[in-house]
């Protein structure tokens, strides 16, 4: 049957994913030539294998089909008469996705393109041994070097009945990664070890429909992207329709109408001709709540009826709730701002404060927001039957009064990355060799832009100033300073050493190593002295030379700075599709035909990754 299957399998994939849209690439499904063996797979001696070369053997106990793998670990080792046995097994696989073992050594050795791949799935059962010893999975590269390990008890509980395991590719991603060490865009074996451990004993384990995953784009569902309606007469009125709000007699909030709509905006929008607008007064105390509601179509435009407003929306494939804020001409807002989901029947699911999501920005720009829905959801929420977003502003400091925007409101699937980054990420801290120049860094001009560069290599300049309350303090520094016609461009392309130290690079290859970087819960930031920063922007570029979504620092800069800018700027800003957070070699800080013409100065230092 699985062989009919793989067939299929081999064909689907020739002209894309399934109809589900996962896409499923075998690795190790079946026995091509029926000889009991996987052929180039090779075993140690703590791994029984079947014949002298060290082949895996295999068995007609599958979990699908007429065959799997079957290993078993001896432990036989001794060291200090405890048994610490290392053992492994490694798995190579056909070309064209066939799902059978090589039959030629440059088959063998042919690398597969994983840059794209979401996930490692397959299927195990075996005795209880396994999940005490030392037993995890990896990937290598024919260069001999291999990802990190993911051990199996994180993932699975053996036992004698056939369990799926379903491993992430983010944590197979080394904290650093260069072209001569792993190579994910060139795999060739999937690999099981035994690492040496007291606890390590002998066990069984028997593997099949081992397969790397694709997972489908999903589309963004819109929840509140305008304020249009297929009822000519509600399209653009200024009133988000079939939503409502209300308020205690300590806060005034201005809706749109008699019927308490929520205000829209036709003059200020991220996107589009409209945004939410929230204008508000509070007098003493008080709480003011809004009930935002959407079409089921998932398009982000506002129902027409009261049931398309009650219909239930199913959010169950996403895990982010996104949205941009900006504040009005009248300040920053000063109170608490909380938000949570409304089920059908009305039920609240788990409300969370948006200060949590948002660092003590000025938000006097269209600034992006993103909250888990694993925050926003109880043990009892069912994102299946979504009816609203309420939100609630309770008041901090009366009286005060002011008016925010919120635009393109919705729900996105985010797949983490750079989890091997540690708690933080130094990137540049000093001058260590203390010449004045960012050793392995590089910038580039064009069209008559320039920035100042430190020798005939145009490496960055290395500087300092003074802070301090009496401007006492020397502190050194990137210095970035650049002088914009408005039409060119120009960029620094500031590197790190591999080690976690903040120091620059001692080399062409440090350079290009790979930094993992996380994209989720984690802040870029850096502090420094600037002027015309305005238009400056920043992005991310990989050794691929992929770059990031690029923005403006200023967006995420401080309020509150007494002798000196502190920016903290989410890295989740910076995804785009392609972008490779496994693998950062540069922050780059740039100007081009965006950017307003003038002089720009920017002496940075601390700057680092860190996670929050």
């Amino acid at each position: 049957m699985k062989t009919s299957l793989l067939f299929a399998l081999s064909l689907l994939f020739a002209g894309g994913p399934c109809a589900n849209g996962l896409e499923r690439i075998p690795w190790a499904w079946e026995d091509h030539n029926g000889d009991h063996v996987w052929n180039y797979s090779h075993t140690n001696d703590n791994f029984q294998s079947y014949n002298p070369w060290g082949n895996i053997p295999l068995t007609a106990d599958a979990y699908e089909g007429h065959s799997a793998l079957f290993l078993r670990y001896l432990n036989v080792d001794q060291t200090d008469n405890f048994a610490q046995a290392f053992g492994f097994a490694t798995i190579p696989t056909a070309n064209a996705n066939s799902g059978t073992e090589p039959t030629y050594d440059q088959e063998y050795l042919d690398g597969k393109d994983l840059r794209y791949i979401d996930a490692l799935e397959f299927f195990i059962k075996g005795s209880s041994g396994a999940n005490r010893s030392a037993l995890s999975v990896s990937i290598s590269s024919p260069n001999g070097h291999s990802s990190r390990n993911a051990l199996l008890k994180d993932y699975v509980q053996i036992s004698d009945a056939w369990q799926r395991v379903v491993v992430p590719m983010a944590d197979f991603m080394p904290a650093f990664n260069n072209f001569d060490r792993f190579q994910l865009w060139n795999v060739n074996e999937v690999v099981f070890r035994v690492d040496q451990n007291d606890n390590n004993v002998p066990f069984e384990v028997t593997l099949d429909n081992i397969s790397f995953l694709r997972y489908p784009e999903v589309a963004e569902f819109k929840w509140a992207y305008e304020e249009t309606n297929v009822i000519p007469s509600l399209n653009l009125n200024g009133a988000w329709n079939y939503s409502w709000s209300r308020w205690d007699e300590g806060s005034v909030y201005i809706p749109a109408n008699d019927w308490h709509d929520l205000k829209t905006s036709l003059t200020e929008a991220y996107q589009g001709q409209s945004s939410l607008e929230v204008r508000y007064e509070h007098l003493h105390g008080g709480y003011i709540d809004l009930y935002l509601s959407t079409h089921p179509n998932g398009q982000g435009v506002e129902p027409s009826s009261f049931y398309e407003r009650d219909l239930p929306k199913d959010l169950s494939a996403y895990n982010t709730l996104r949205f941009f804020i900006k504040t009005g001409d009248q300040g920053y807002f000063n109170g608490d701002i909380t938000l949570d989901l409304i089920e059908t029947p009305f039920r609240n699911a788990n409300p969370v404060k948006l200060s949590d999501y948002l660092f003590d920005w000025a938000l006097d720009d269209w600034t992006e927001v993103r909250i888990p829905l694993a925050d926003l959801t109880a043990a009892t929420s069912d994102l299946r039957r979504i009816k609203e977003i309420w939100i609630r502003f309770n008041d901090n400091a009366s009286p005060s009064s002011g008016v925010f925007y919120l635009d393109n409101i919705g729900f996105i699937n985010v797949v983490e990355q750079g989890v091997a980054m540690e708690a933080k990420r130094h990137w540049w801290l000093s001058d260590t060799l203390g010449n004045g120049e960012y050793n392995y860094s590089t910038t580039a001009m064009a069209d008559g832009s320039r920035i100042n560069v430190a020798n005939q290599w145009q490496d960055v300049v290395i500087g300092s100033f003074f802070t301090g309350p009496y401007g006492e303090y020397e502190v050194s520094a990137i210095d970035l300073q650049f002088s914009h016609n408005g039409s060119g461009y120009a960029a620094a392309n500031l590197t790190t050493s591999v080690e976690n130290t903040g120091v620059e690079p001692t080399g062409f290859v440090d350079r290009d190593f790979g930094k993992s970087v996380a994209n989720l819960n984690t802040y870029l930031t850096f502090r420094g002295q600037v002027h015309g920063e305005p238009g400056l922007k920043v992005r991310l570029v990989d050794i691929w030379g992929h770059v990031s979504k690029a923005v403006a620092p200023s967006t995420y800069r401080l309020r509150y700075a007494r002798y000196m800018a502190s920016y903290y700027i989410p890295t989740y800003v910076f995804d785009t599709p392609g972008f490779n957070f496994h693998e950062v070699k540069a922050i780059q800080f740039f100007v081009d035909q965006e950017v307003p013409a003038g002089e720009i100065g920017y002496k940075i230092f601390g700057l680092q990754f860190a996670r929050y």
